[in-house]
């Protein structure tokens, strides 16, 4: 039987946010689905509710480019709070920027599983998810 996921999009533009939610709810039942405009509402709902694993998602699915908090700034702070979260939590970066900097970067951070370009296609997010059912 697959585990039912629990997922997280941190990502200011809300077009993406709605269109990852139509692709997700066409293929796949979650388990919960948490959505923030920006890495500040992210990290201050996870600095609230780390030592909740119910409350806290298997996969995050972060942009880089926000405003206030942007995903760099977010990841040091998850970082910070991680070893105190009782599951694994799977990061993807999920931006625009195509800047081999950034790329390498977010290549260089133990946390991040993958750098994803938008826009990716269903199939990229079907393989992610079932990867992660099966582990």
């Amino acid at each position: 039987m697959k585990k039912l996921l629990s997922l997280c999009f941190i990502d200011d533009d809300p077009i993406y946010q709605y269109m990852i939610k139509r692709m997700i709810n066409k293929d796949y039942q979650v388990n919960k689905m948490w959505n923030f405009l920006n890495g500040e509402e992210a990290i201050n709902y996870f600095v609230s509710h780390y030592m909740e694993p119910e409350n806290i998602p298997d996969i995050i699915f972060l942009d880089i480019n926000m405003p206030l908090i942007d995903g760099w700034l977010f990841l040091e702070e998850f970082s910070a709070i991680k070893p105190q979260i009782s599951k694994p939590v799977t990061i993807y970066i999920v931006t625009s920027s195509t800047d081999p900097a950034d790329i390498q970067q977010g290549n260089n951070i133990k946390e991040v599983a993958g750098y994803l370009v938008k826009p990716f296609d269903s199939a990229k997010l079907k393989e992610i998810l079932d990867n992660h059912e099966e582990s």
